[in-house]
């Protein structure tokens, strides 16, 4: 494999790693805005299961 190759590839992997992070904040956030929604008895937000396990998950 060339080094030209290999540092695509390396850079590739770092921007998934980074963008499965930021959904996994992103699915915390929203788990804590839910809580806190519940909590203060306003209207709640909503994910139907299929899309809530796909950000947990």
């Amino acid at each position: 494999m060339k080094k030209q190759d290999l540092a695509c590839k390396e850079e590739a992997f770092e921007m998934i790693e980074l963008a499965t992070s930021d959904l996994d904040v992103l699915a915390r956030a929203f788990e804590v805005i839910q809580k806190v929604c519940e909590e203060k008895d306003l209207i709640s937000l909503s994910l139907d299961e299929e899309l809530s396990d796909t950000l947990i998950n």
